[in-house]
């Protein structure tokens, strides 16, 4: 091995083992100049990956509150729903026979006005719902 300060000028060309080790040198310096930037473009590729994913998250919590109360006004509908069903039932079973017509147009008459006013009374106690939850999701959280 040769040290700079006592080369010759015939001796200042390298020797074989000398420019070896400085290939290797070199090639090792550019690979590693390689798994830093691949490094790099990974690290930054995780970061925007966590990124969207905490993102994600959010909006699937976002859906999952949004979720449970639709399901729970749905069961509200459906309660309502029986119960409407149920009244229905009970008023056409505790009319008099004699109040209800023989004629059929005039028995499908009488059966849709009864349909109507279910209706109407459903879709009262629905806005009411309505605005009632719309109140709800607009007044300020304590």
């Amino acid at each position: 091995i040769h040290s700079k300060g006592n080369l010759s000028p015939k001796s200042q060309q390298s020797c074989p083992e000398c420019q070896r080790r400085e290939n290797v040198l070199h090639n090792e310096h550019e690979r590693l100049l390689h798994v830093y930037n691949e490094n790099r473009k990974l690290n930054e590729q995780l970061r925007l990956a966590t990124l969207t994913n905490h993102q994600y998250q959010e909006e699937n919590s976002k859906l999952k509150q949004h979720l449970t109360k639709m399901n729970t006004h749905l069961k509200e509908y459906q309660v309502n729903y029986d119960l409407l069903k149920d009244k229905l039932t009970l008023e056409k079973i505790n009319q008099p026979k004699q109040n209800i017509p023989t004629d059929p147009i005039k028995r499908l008459r009488h059966e849709l006005q009864i349909y109507n006013e279910v209706i109407a009374a459903k879709q009262q106690k629905e806005q009411e719902q309505i605005d009632y939850y719309s109140f709800q999701s607009w007044t300020p959280k304590k």
